[in-house]
């Protein structure tokens, strides 16, 4: 009697549709009591996946810390060491300001402050680095929202608030955070951007965006919350992530008005890039 052949699996082949279904799926679930907009990107490709309310990609909001990663490029291109000691609390341009976490985040270097987004490190940047500089590489980088600043600060905090996307003049659209963050990730191959991709990896596995560190893979993340100047005591959630760490392929964007913070938009990402591992999209 001839043996029956063995049957051999089948291999394991990316079902986009299902990732694209379970997507949508999980945007309708956090937009239930609020309005956003996520993007999934194949940088390879070129196609976009949008999810949400495309009518915000031309809407302008505070970006919050996702200014950070601009602030942080500028520290970098100057080739000095930036040292900073956070206690929780300083007198930065003119005022008393106070970290996001009230015990501070003690001694810190470029990749240690982007990872915990500390918000008086990059502050105390934006005070050295000067506001004429932070205008001017906000403009180079297509932000629209430059132009209609004044030349010179109007107040000696606007410095530091312009290095944590925290002043009110200055407003971005999702689809220029988007091209930003494109142009952005082309960049982090290079030597000289080692500590900024450290720190992207860092906000991942123990810093602000530490939800979506649960998963198993590598993922590059950056956080922000900006106050939705039209509703007291709100805020909007963003979350720029990429995968993998070498040369990205995937990019994500997360934006959530009136979230509570950050947090709410760090779960969205974690939830899209679960179902992108779940059906084969991500290796």
């Amino acid at each position: 009697m001839v043996a029956a052949p063995a049957l051999r699996a089948e291999p394991d082949v990316p079902d986009d549709a299902l990732f694209v279904q379970e997507a949508r799926r999980e945007v309708r679930r956090a937009l239930k009591r609020r309005d956003g907009l996520v993007l999934w990107i194949d940088r390879e490709s070129g196609e976009t996946e949008t999810f949400g309310n495309p009518d915000l990609l031309q809407q302008p909001f505070l970006p919050g810390s996702l200014i950070k990663l601009l602030t942080a490029e500028l520290a970098l291109r100057s080739g000095r060491e930036w040292q900073y000691r956070c206690t929780g609390r300083d007198r930065l341009g003119g005022r008393r300001r106070y970290c996001w976490t009230r015990k501070g985040h003690g001694e810190m270097n470029l990749a240690m402050a982007l990872g915990q987004s500390c918000n008086l490190y990059f502050s105390w940047l934006g005070t050295q680095l000067g506001y004429p500089a932070l205008r001017q590489a906000l403009a180079a980088e297509g932000f629209s929202g430059a132009a209609r600043l004044p030349e010179a600060p109007e107040q000696a905090k606007d410095a530091a608030d312009l290095a944590i996307g925290d002043l009110p003049a200055f407003a971005a659209t999702p689809e220029e955070v988007k091209a930003f963050w494109l142009r952005y990730l082309d960049k982090l191959d290079r030597p000289d951007f080692a500590p900024i991709r450290q720190g992207l990896r860092r906000a991942v596995r123990e810093g602000t965006a530490k939800r979506v560190g649960v998963l198993d893979l590598e993922i590059l993340g950056k956080t922000g919350t900006g106050d939705a100047l039209r509703t007291a005591y709100k805020t909007n959630g963003w979350f720029l992530g990429a995968y993998p760490p070498a040369r990205p392929r995937w990019a994500l964007l997360v934006f959530l008005t009136e979230a509570h913070g950050f947090d709410e938009a760090a779960a969205l990402a974690e939830a899209i890039f679960r179902a992108a591992k779940e059906f084969g999209v991500l290796p």
